[in-house]
């Protein structure tokens, strides 16, 4: 039996860790760590780990890779999939090949993490290798700013973000049309005036590096990869669909996200995005170089990634029935609630001494 490690993720490490395992069932010893009780996370594997936790050195750079080496060898690990300090990880490769691990920390150089970092290097770079991308401006000030929206004004629509974050954060659709006071009334929207937001960049205390980008108005596909040193292994692409969302392995969408992939030597199992323009051409977006959140959506279409990637990781046949098929699939995600029973032991115990000291008090 093999042990892979799955290091602090986003609250889809639970799910990666459940669906590894569920994949393999007695084929591997699945381990996950935290940096706190994370109990509905850690309770899905074989061991849990405490990770080092601010303010020990320990939890961030070079420090946690001597950490993490050193805990991966102790425990057996023959894989460990990262999530944390990448950028710290990926210098250390060999050493952990060296101890007989396969280390997965989303790319195989520090460029390519770095690349995937900036989303307007990012999309030159794919530019020059031929690859569909919006075009992108990077801007540092007001200047900058009005000049490339004007530069973009004929692509159809014009968008910003921050040159680096994730999660959408930043983003706004830039619309001459909109009422200068329309973002404060209804700022879900995330439509601005462009005059509005320059005024507000020019007046911002610190001012991050923006993107300018062509707005793409088509569908938008969440691409999770399976990838080993640039090869794409497997793949699940999600749409939106009103409040469904539709999985599909194989298709354009898959290709472009292979190309992607071998361009920039993509590791691990990562996050490729995806929108087409009006024309419904796709383009590329960004890549995370690490799970996306909907990571395990795929696995109620019959596409177990987690699998999958264990599989690849630790040198395994992958599970023959954990790459769905090809017709696409609609799944619909909900809620789940999880019990906590050592949180709720800790609250227990927390009333139990509040209750001990208030007597003493009297």
């Amino acid at each position: 039996m093999k042990t892979i490690l799955f290091t602090q993720g986003h609250a889809s490490q639970r799910a990666v860790v459940r669906l590894a395992r569920a994949g393999l069932p007695g084929a591997i010893r699945a381990l996950a760590s935290h940096a706190v009780d994370r109990e509905d996370i850690l309770d899905g594997a074989d061991l849990a780990l405490a990770e080092p936790a601010h303010p020990d050195p320990r939890a961030i750079g070079a420090p946690y890779a001597d950490w993490l080496l050193e805990r991966a060898r102790a425990e057996g690990a023959h894989a460990v999939l990262a999530m944390r300090n990448r950028t710290a990880l990926v210098a250390r490769r060999a050493d952990f090949a060296a101890a007989g691990i396969r280390l997965a920390c989303g790319a195989t150089t520090l460029e390519a993490l770095e690349i995937c970092e900036r989303k307007d290097v990012f999309a030159a770079r794919l530019r020059e290798a031929g690859l569909p991308v919006p075009e992108t401006l990077g801007v540092v000030d007001e200047a900058g700013l009005a000049h490339a929206i004007s530069l973009l004004a004929d692509t159809g629509g014009v968008c910003v973000k921050p040159a680096t974050g994730v999660y959408g954060r930043g983003f706004w659709r830039l619309d001459p049309q909109a009422d200068a006071f329309a973002h404060l009334e209804d700022p879900d929207r995330r439509v601005v005036h462009p005059a509005a937001f320059v005024a507000g960049y020019a007046g911002a205390r610190q001012r991050a590096r923006l993107v300018v980008m062509e707005y793409l108005s088509g569908d938008e596909h969440s691409i999770d990869v399976v990838c080993d040193a640039g090869r794409l292994v497997a793949a699940a692409a999600r749409r939106k669909s009103g409040a469904c969302q539709i999985v599909t392995t194989c298709g354009p969408q898959i290709d472009l996200a292979a190309a992607v992939v071998a361009e920039l030597g993509l590791d691990g199992l990562v996050n490729v995005q995806l929108r087409a323009d009006a024309a419904g051409v796709a383009k590329v977006l960004e890549v995370n170089t690490r799970y996306s959140g909907g990571v395990g959506y795929s696995a109620a279409a019959g596409v177990n990634l987690p699998a999958i990637a264990a599989a690849t990781l630790l040198g395994i046949a992958p599970p023959a029935d954990a790459f769905g098929t090809p017709e696409p699939r609609a799944v619909r995600i909900g809620d789940e609630a999880v019990a906590l029973p050592r949180t709720s032991a800790r609250l227990v115990d927390g009333a139990a001494e509040d209750g001990a000291r208030a007597e003493a008090a009297a």
